[in-house]
């Protein structure tokens, strides 16, 4: 470098400034994409977020009314009679109607839920998988109560094609 002039030196030394000014505008703006690119992705997930509690808040008129819908077709129990023998003699019903063999069963605590009651039945059960699935569907469709299976175990019957097992029901109702 000794044999440059002056000028020649100012020059290499702005050019390496401009170089150097450059690099620093590409890592900037390099650094500032994927800044943008993560902001504009967490913009996306609030408005579909903002859309979608939109959308929920539109239709609580809907839910109410299902809500209410739903209240008013929850069984009442008299306020003397034993929830256990109610929910145990419908869940038998619904078993032998649908050929499902029930062979012990016992009933839960009664216990407040909000306004409501529940109870719980744990049975022991033997029958074919498509009766246990009629059974079962019945227990959550069915108009007499409300019923929901918590706990579902099962196992090879000892006859062919059957099983058995145990289940745990859950009935609503409200007591007079």
């Amino acid at each position: 470098m000794g044999g440059m002039s002056l000028r020649e030196k100012a020059v290499l030394a702005v050019m390496a400034m401009v170089a150097l000014y450059a690099l620093a505008a590409v890592y900037w703006f390099t650094g500032c994409r994927d800044t943008w690119a993560d902001a504009s992705k967490r913009l996306a997930k609030i408005k579909s977020r903002y859309e979608m509690e939109r959308k929920m808040i539109s239709e609580r008129a809907d839910w109410d009314e299902r809500y209410v819908e739903e209240v008013s077709q929850i069984p009442v129990v008299e306020a003397r009679q034993g929830s256990d023998t109610v929910w145990m003699g419908m869940v038998d019903k619904i078993a032998e109607k649908n050929y499902i063999a029930v062979s012990d069963r016992k009933p839960g605590k009664e216990e407040m839920s909000g306004d409501m009651q529940k109870t719980t039945v744990e049975l022991k059960w033997t029958g074919a998988v498509e009766s246990l699935v009629k059974f079962m569907h019945e227990l959550e469709n069915s108009e007499d109560g409300k019923f929901d299976v918590q706990e579902l175990g099962f196992k090879p019957g000892r006859a062919k094609g059957f099983m058995s097992g145990d289940m745990k029901i859950t009935c609503i109702f409200k007591r007079k």
